[in-house]
């Protein structure tokens, strides 16, 4: 599901300014941490509706 969203929003936005946005993301000393947030905030935001959804 995650993948599924990053292939939308990567042919969504004009490729030269993702480029940009990749390049100061992953630029900056804090990218690789964001990365990592930005993946365990949506794997959070599915597994509580997941759970929401099975009724637990």
């Amino acid at each position: 599901m995650p993948l599924v969203l990053l292939l939308i929003i990567i042919f969504i936005v004009p490729e030269d300014s993702l480029e940009y946005m990749l390049g100061a993301i992953l630029g900056g000393g804090y990218g690789i941490l964001m990365v990592i947030a930005f993946v365990a905030i949506l794997y959070g935001i599915y597994k509580f509706f997941s759970d929401l959804w099975n009724g637990r």
